[in-house]
């Protein structure tokens, strides 16, 4: 039965987006921090007086007193992503997400957002580069589960098209018709 297919993405080891991609991805920093004037001075002054009780440990970790750090600033731009900050109060006005525990690192594509590090993993990171550890870690996952599936397909007998950025979106939509037999016959 030739009517089977999978497909897998894979990527290198930095998170990369493609110009070929229809649907934008967006890696979201949400600081568990309030906007605005008052409490970024407020922030400041935490930071200053009482560091060890400050609540946002993204915030921490990846800003001195008065700005982002170099390095941190160095790390993203490794990232070749699209890259969005928000506050608590601008996640709830933009997202509508109440809940979520904060500070957190998401993944938009679309209008769908997926949690890649969450609180808990943040706020266990003692330095950036623990940080950029964790970050590399939801990277080294996505990379095993992918190989994951191409086990799987390979022993299901399935044929496996890789979605890595090397075809163009065309060439990948001929690939799948000529699979499926789908040509305007």
């Amino acid at each position: 039965m030739k009517a089977r297919a999978w497909v897998e993405s894979s990527r290198p080891v930095k998170y990369m987006t493609h110009a070929d991609d229809k649907v934008e991805t967006v890696l979201v920093f949400v600081y568990n921090a309030e906007s605005g004037l008052f409490n970024t001075l407020s922030d400041v002054a935490h930071k200053m007086f009482a560091p060890q009780t400050y609540a946002c440990n993204l915030c921490a970790l990846t800003h001195s007193t008065f700005g982002m750090r170099r390095e941190w600033r160095e790390f993203l731009e490794s990232l070749d992503a699209r890259l969005e900050f928000l506050h608590a109060d601008e996640l709830r006005s933009r997202y509508g997400l109440m809940k979520l525990a904060l500070p957190s690192i998401l993944r938009k594509r679309g209008v769908a957002l997926e949690e890649l590090i969450d609180a808990a993993a943040i706020n266990s990171c003692r330095t950036m580069n623990e940080l950029e550890l964790a970050f590399d870690n939801w990277m080294e996952r996505d990379v095993r589960f992918a190989e994951w599936i191409q086990a799987e397909v390979k022993a299901l007998g399935f044929q496996l098209l890789k979605v890595d950025g090397s075809q163009t979106i065309e060439e990948i939509a001929e690939t799948i018709a000529a699979h499926f037999q789908l040509g305007g016959n």
